[in-house]
């Protein structure tokens, strides 16, 4: 899908278009990609992040801590101040910024697992209809 067309806003092209192009562009242009969830069930986009280099800063609730371990900066998401602490640093510190874009493009962390990634990477995979991708229905449950 090239860039330059158009696609009617809500269709399946551009939900795809965005996924799989623009965000991951996004990503990798941002100064730092802030997700102050208190509430979240795995964090993806904290995952997507990482890997696509943005510095991340994050709350440190639920799954979070785990998964940004020591390759973003974690606040209280209940606290502004804390938030705006974490922001000052990550947009004043240039040297600070490049060793979260480091660490986050290293791979992620051993606790969150192999098997949840290649289930996750099914189903964009299916979603999106990749070639290749199974079209009879499989089990995404962990074997």
């Amino acid at each position: 899908m090239p860039l330059n067309e158009t696609y009617a806003v809500g269709t399946s092209s551009s939900r795809d278009m965005f996924r799989i192009r623009i965000l991951p562009a996004l990503y990798s242009g941002a100064t730092c990609f802030v997700y102050p969830s208190y509430f979240e069930g795995f964090g993806l986009p904290v995952l997507e992040a990482m890997q696509c280099g943005a510095p991340v800063i994050a709350g440190n609730r639920t799954s979070i801590p785990e998964l940004v371990a020591d390759a973003g900066l974690l606040f209280d998401p209940f606290d502004t101040a804390s938030l705006a602490d974490a922001l000052k640093r990550t947009l004043d510190d240039a040297e600070y910024r490049t060793t979260l874009r480091r660490k986050g493009l290293k791979d992620p962390p051993s606790s969150v697992g192999r098997r949840p990634r290649e289930m996750t990477l099914k189903v964009y995979e299916k979603a999106v209809g990749l070639p290749g991708t199974s079209t009879q229905s499989e089990s995404l449950t962990p074997a």
